[in-house]
């Protein structure tokens, strides 16, 4: 009878070491290990949107994710994914990030609510500046902006003729609170962005 205790409490340490050895803790991801992230419908110059796919949606700062060009705006994704922790962190970057495995899901954003997007985000030693344009087209990073109207075309034009200059970046003070309120743009969905104001 004594050998099934010990036969018993002996499965036991080893059920919950194997158990303990696969659970995610957010504060201590090691290298190598998969994950489950869930990735927002937008993303920012320096906000990457990936989130911890567990109770409360955990945020995980300054961290993102290589390999995964099919990422288009409007949509939340599901992934899985590979972390990577460096023995030796980077000394401008994260201490760690993520590499693209799969997809478990892919869903349509369908929240008809605005959401903003800042101009100007301070990183770690610089700041980006999101805003740009290509003849008379208006991009955010890479998705294309669509002005609802001609007060909203001159806000965009103001705020691109602020932009900072490595030559004067005393006036990046005037664009830092800048933002566009925007909604996903139904005639262009995952490639643009609908901007009804232009924030100052």
């Amino acid at each position: 009878m004594k050998q099934l205790y010990a036969y018993l409490l002996l499965l036991t340490i080893i059920f919950f070491t194997a158990c303990s050895k696969n659970k995610i803790d957010p504060d201590n991801l090691r290298n190598g290990q998969e994950v489950e992230l869930r990735l927002d419908h937008y993303t920012t110059g320096i906000r990457a949107g990936v989130y911890l796919n567990m109770p409360g949606r955990e945020n995980i700062p300054q961290s993102y994710i290589e390999n995964f060009e099919e990422r288009e705006a409007g949509y939340t994704y599901v992934v899985k994914a590979k972390v990577v922790r460096p023995s030796q962190p980077l000394m401008d970057g994260p201490g760690y990030w993520f590499v693209y495995l799969r997809t478990v899901r892919k869903d349509k954003y369908t929240d008809p609510a605005t959401f903003q997007l800042p101009l100007l985000e301070m990183g770690l030693m610089d700041a980006i500046f999101s805003l740009r344009k290509e003849g008379d087209k208006f991009y955010y990073g890479k998705y294309l902006l669509a002005p609802a109207d001609a007060a909203v075309a001159t806000g965009l034009q103001t705020a691109f003729d602020k932009r900072p200059s490595p030559a004067d970046p005393t006036h990046w003070k005037d664009l830092l609170n800048a933002r566009l309120r925007v909604v996903h743009d139904p005639a262009n969905f995952g490639k643009g962005y609908k901007v009804l104001a232009v924030i100052f």
